[in-house]
């Protein structure tokens, strides 16, 4: 147990000598006495107890202490509470915010009682001031003598309706002290008027059955212990209720009345009066709705509601109970399948009519209020009540089934290769019908078609390039038409080859980048560029990997027929040979080609000249191998002039001529002119002469100088254009 020690010293008699042998013990007890005091003026407040119930008079054995404190307490932490010296009492509860403790006791004989309290700890843990100041004295039950008035209260009969829930007696009687006294209390008593009753605090009780219940009010002076009560009857009966009663109407027809009566099982006193709303949150009136105010033009449930109160006590109403209105017949449609949409999975809607006796379907439908449904539309039902009062339904059914498709693709062949035709047929319910193909017009597969999918057939080594494919459906029972779909003029593409370059046992690649070629196209043999094999000397490609096929030296040029590989052939003593080979000019006509030279080493430049005939331009000029006239080179140069280097073969130049698309309409001997794609080509000219096309109708196009001996003026359209030089004049015909 914590102590305080509080020690007073008066100045004016403590005297101290400097010399005096006692200074030194004075000294240490006033040091004691600051510590002491600074001590005490650190320590925390403790709780206390504020009051205690009961106190003066207690009328019977058993109740309860009620202990209220100082400040909230820590309810995990519950103390001691003793009457005199008995064992401590058991039990208790807290409230008010575990500033009060309740604690029941039972069983005391009469006589004095001190409450001792103690141990009880604060929300910081600080041990409360232990108290024993507070006490009671028990007596054999008596009202009290009288010595005080009662007090004070509003009604001593209370009434209540049967709920279960817990009621506040206080703030029904509106109790308070009729004279000075100190304090009210309160006793339940149940149901015995004679009960002293057991003390309540706060005044509520519980009282969920009907009964009559007993409480007792007490006003007491603690000094000289006179005290006053009065007994309040509380009375719980069945609540009072509304009866309502439901009513119909046919359709179209006025509402005459809207009935409810009041039922008020329990006798009490006080009047009630019925309260009318049009809706749950609206204002309620004491005049019973208007019935001319419920439409029935429109069938269906309509409601108004109705509540009680007491007719002192407006403000506290009842549940509103609903009054139902129906106006007849409540026709209505139950769709069964639950969708209002036919699709292939749902072919039928299956609808329940409701709200009569008899019903009568639109659409042939029939009598029944069961009806099936299979086409869109919009569906009317009839229904006529027990009444005779008849009203109408409808829904609308619609439709979802996409109309169906047939399309047809071929597969992209090459000669040589398979054709495959692909029909696909989409979006139609559950086509039974049949597929056929045709080729060229003619049926050549007939399926049979097991629903929306892919039907395909393959035409095995066609034999033609051009061919016209369709395929048909013939329709079905399931609402999918006859339908058919076509691909003409399809064609086949010529098969891509590809020229493969070989190492053949060297190092490095080689692509040629005009892969891929088409069947009779030229190819110019690659030089193999960076492919090499240590200590040997690449001599010419072959189309055998030991030389033993065709050999084609670089630069050499052939037209392809398939795919082909060039393997490289390496040589490990290879000399190039310094022998001159053979060049021939093949005869030709309109023309004539010269070479600078008849015998040429291999790699040596070889330069041609093109003398074509009046009249006539080059057409074609080729080197090719004399022994084998598929291998040829490349010639490069235009004009007159054209040149080719050497292979390691002897070779023959051809050239052909053709005829110039232009007439020369006026013989110039020193001048000929032809025109080749669009250009117009004059020879014998002289570098600087000025030069002018004009249009037939005389205008000007062109203005140039020539540059050389031969004068190229681009035409911009074929037709007839007159060129001149101021000297000469020439009629062209484009």
């Amino acid at each position: 147990m914590e102590k305080q020690l509080q020690i007073q010293v008066k100045r004016s008699r403590m005297r101290f000598d400097r010399k005096s042998p006692a200074t030194g013990v004075l000294k240490r007890v006033l040091i004691f006495i600051a510590i002491l005091m600074f001590s005490g003026a650190a320590a925390v407040a403790q709780p206390t107890v504020v009051s205690v119930m009961p106190f003066g008079d207690v009328y019977r054995s058993d109740g309860n202490v009620v202990i209220t404190f100082s400040e909230p307490m820590d309810e995990m932490t519950v103390g001691a509470v003793q009457l005199n010296s008995l064992p401590a009492l058991a039990g208790g509860s807290w409230s008010a915010g575990s500033t009060v403790f309740t604690i029941p006791f039972s069983g005391l004989t009469d006589g004095s009682y001190t409450v001792n309290i103690s141990g009880f700890k604060n929300a910081g843990g600080t041990v409360m001031v232990p108290d024993g100041t507070h006490g009671f004295e028990t007596k054999p039950w008596q009202l009290c003598p009288g010595t005080l008035p009662p007090p004070t209260v509003a009604r001593s009969v209370v009434y209540y309706q049967q709920g279960g829930s817990e009621v506040d007696i206080s703030s029904d009687i509106g109790a308070s002290m009729s004279v000075a006294a100190d304090y009210l209390y309160w006793r339940y008593a149940g149901t015995s008027p004679t009960d002293p009753g057991t003390v309540i605090s706060p005044p509520k009780q519980s009282l969920a059955s009907a009964g009559t219940f007993y409480f007792w009010v007490t006003q007491v002076q603690s000094s000289p212990g006179a005290c006053g009560e009065i007994q309040i009857t509380v009375i719980v009966g069945e609540a009072p209720r509304p009866i309502v009663h439901e009513t119909s109407v046919c359709k179209g027809e006025p509402l005459t009345v809207i009935l409810a009566t009041l039922v008020d099982p329990n006798p009490e006193p006080f009047e009630y009066e019925l309260v009318w709303y049009t809706s749950l949150s609206g204002a309620g009136s004491l005049t019973p709705p208007d019935p001319a105010s419920i439409n029935t033009d429109v069938a269906g449930e309509q409601f108004v509601y109705v509540t009680y109160r007491k007719i002192f006590e407006p403000t506290v109403e009842s549940m509103k109970e609903p009054i139902k209105i129906t106006v007849a017949p409540l026709a209505d449609i139950t769709n069964n399948t639950g969708t209002t949409v036919l699709t292939c999975n749902t072919p039928n809607i299956s609808l329940t009519a409701t709200g009569g006796v008899n019903y009568a379907w639109d659409n042939g439908l029939g009598s029944n209020a069961d009806a099936i449904i299979s086409t869109p539309g919009t569906y009317t039902v009839t229904v006529t009540s027990a009444g005779g009062c008849t009203n109408t339904a409808s829904i609308t059914i619609t439709e979802n089934i996409a109309s169906p498709t047939l399309s047809l693709t071929a597969s992209q062949a090459y000669y040589g290769d398979n054709i495959t035709l692909t029909a696909t047929l989409a979006a139609g319910c559950n086509p039974t019908g049949t597929i056929t193909f045709f080729v060229n017009g003619s049926s050549t597969d007939v399926q049979p078609a097991t629903g929306n999918g892919v039907y395909t057939f393959v035409l095995i080594n066609p034999n033609t390039n051009n061919y016209d494919f369709q395929v048909t459906y013939s329709g079905d029972t399931y609402n999918n038409p006859a339908m058919a779909m076509a691909i003409t003029g399809f064609a086949l593409l010529p098969k891509p080859l590809t020229v493969t370059y070989e190492a053949n046992g060297g190092i490095g690649t080689l692509t040629d980048p005009n892969n891929p070629y088409v069947a009779g196209d030229k190819v110019t043999v690659l030089e193999h560029g960076s492919m090499i094999k240590p200590y040997m000397i690449f001599t010419v490609w072959n189309t055998q990997s030991n030389g033993k096929g065709t050999s084609y030296p670089e630069g050499a040029i052939f037209k392809i027929t398939g795919d082909i590989t060039l393997y490289a052939q390496w040589d490990d003593n290879f000399v190039m040979p310094l022998i001159q080979r053979l060049i021939s000019i093949a005869p030709t006509t309109n023309g004539r080609v010269t070479s600078d030279r008849m015998y040429s080493r291999t790699g040596e430049i070889i330069s041609l000249t093109i003398t074509p005939s009046p009249g006539y331009i080059l057409d074609e000029i080729i080197v090719y191998s004399t022994d084998n006239w598929a291998i040829t080179f490349p010639v490069v140069g235009e004009e007159n002039v054209r040149t080719f280097r050497m292979p390691p073969n002897t070779v023959t130049v051809k050239a052909t001529f053709t005829q110039s698309t232009g007439v020369e309409t006026q013989r110039i001997a020193s001048l000929q002119a032809w025109t080749q794609n669009g250009v117009l080509y004059i020879n014998g000219v002289k570098a600087g002469d000025t030069w002018h096309v004009y249009t037939l109708p005389g205008t000007l196009i062109y203005q140039g100088v020539a540059n050389g001996e031969t004068a190229k003026i681009s035409l911009p359209a074929r037709g007839v254009y007159i060129v001149t030089d101021g000297k000469n004049v020439l009629k062209i015909i484009n």
